[in-house]
């Protein structure tokens, strides 16, 4: 037991104390150096594990295989470690390095382990890891009583470099606990399925089975329900699941999914394992609620749809006939739709939205859709299958434009039910012909 004011010397970071007339060594100045480092991850640590700037990871066609692009960028990994990739690099997807690379002794050592090729039908995810290697580079060295002599080389530089892997995932309930009953049945059958609203659910359902939706749920609905490590919740999602098995360890950083269909790239999809640095939970007791993984989660799940839907726009043959219950299974609470327009691919908003309770779009002030994305990455994402009531609003400013000449995208917004509605008039605000004022609630 310790005594108040009693210096605690368990495992405490060790600096060199230097002094005029110390005979420094190799060691010694190793020492510094990892205590250099060790200040550098106690602070990593602090700001959380993720993606910092870059690292995005796009598909490259046309090669001699499947590969990937990784951005140049950088990312913070579990242990608190700085990753740099300073150039982007093409990686193949059929290729893995057999030659070992000789390992730094005195950096922490992150060996991984065998991750897998682009061989079979199925998910991949994308890591990248922490390495740091004797260069090639040779530099003397002399010693005492060698008068300054050289006799012999050593390594020149260690570099601290990244190394990328692949891990295959299993889409069952061992990974997935959700994934079960008649959401299990669903997923195998678009597994099979090849057109193109099949492929588009197959993505969202997978992208949501990494957010965690339907494990996040629970925590609004059981809150205090307790696990091996207190909150049921301080772990969920299957990065969290590849993680405790090992196959994943706290130096690998998620950078996308990548799904195969065994002769081309079904899709890279970055979001459904991409975060901002995340800080460590605030409570070990109930970290599900409010927290920064959260609000990170639902950005996550806002730039996802907007990146899928931005892709079934493209490919659809008709834009105007899709359909929102046969795309996704999911939807953000707050999202942005392109609407069709002579020489624009677009949405046709009663089509996308049909079966849903709406109302006509009131118009809404530009100047809050900042605010109403931001705050809606505190709500949960809208299931399609119970048809809840959307809230639609049209930029005002949008249409103005439109109806003056300009060219520009229509464009509709959507909400969850459970995002506070914006279609109100405001004092002063409020416009006759283009106005901010919910329809359907009379004059009062």
């Amino acid at each position: 037991m310790k005594k108040l004011d009693e210096a605690v010397l368990v495992d405490p970071i060790r600096s060199v104390n230097f002094f005029n007339g110390r005979l420094l060594t190799a060691e010694d100045l190793r020492e510094e150096r990892e205590a250099a480092r060790a200040h550098r991850r106690a602070l990593g640590r602090g700001v959380g594990a993720g993606v910092v700037e870059g690292l995005w990871v796009t598909s490259v066609s046309g090669g001699s295989g499947p590969a990937v692009r990784v951005e140049a960028g950088r990312a913070i990994d579990g242990d608190g470690t700085d990753l740099t990739l300073p150039q982007p690099v093409t990686l193949s997807l059929t290729e893995r390095e057999k030659q070992l690379v000789a390992i730094a002794p005195d950096f922490d050592v992150c060996l991984p382990p065998q991750g897998a090729l682009l061989e079979g039908v199925g998910v991949y995810l994308l890591v990248m890891s922490p390495q740091a290697t004797l260069s090639v580079d040779r530099a003397p060295k002399s010693g005492l009583g060698t008068d300054g002599r050289a006799f012999g080389c050593e390594a020149r530089w260690v570099l601290e470099t990244v190394v990328f892997r692949m891990e295959y995932v299993q889409l069952d309930a061992a990974l997935f606990p959700e994934l079960t009953g008649a959401l299990a049945t669903e997923l195998a059958a678009l597994d099979a399925a090849n057109d193109e609203a099949s492929r588009s659910l197959r993505r969202n359902y997978i992208a949501h089975l990494f957010f965690g939706t339907l494990a996040r749920r629970r925590a609004g609905i059981d809150p205090f329900a307790t696990g091996s490590a207190g909150s049921a919740y301080a772990a969920y999602g299957p990065v969290d699941a590849l993680r405790g098995s090992g196959v994943l360890r706290p130096c690998d950083v998620p950078l996308a999914l990548i799904s195969w269909r065994g002769a081309t790239l079904d899709f890279v999809d970055v979001w459904p394992v991409r975060r901002r640095p995340i800080p460590p939970a605030r409570s070990a007791t109930l970290p599900a609620l409010g927290d920064d993984r959260a609000r990170r989660e639902g950005e996550a799940v806002h730039l996802q749809f907007f990146e899928q839907m931005q892709q079934v726009l493209t490919t659809a043959s008709q834009p105007s006939m899709v359909r929102a219950t046969d795309y996704f299974r999911f939807l953000p609470p707050c999202g942005l739709l392109r609407v069709q327009q002579p020489g624009r691919r677009g949405v046709a908003v009663d089509v996308f939205f049909q079966g849903f309770p709406r109302r006509e779009p009131p118009m809404v002030d530009a100047a809050l859709l900042d605010q109403l994305v931001a705050r809606s990455f505190r709500y949960e994402p809208i299931d399609v299958r119970e048809q809840e009531l959307v809230w639609l609003y049209r930029p005002w400013q949008n249409v103005w434009e439109r109806d003056h000449g300009a060219s520009i995208q229509d464009v509709v917004v959507f909400t969850s039910p459970h995002v506070p509605e914006q279609g109100l008039a405001r004092f002063d605000v409020a416009r006759w012909d283009y106005s901010n004022f919910a329809s359907g609630r009379g004059c009062e």
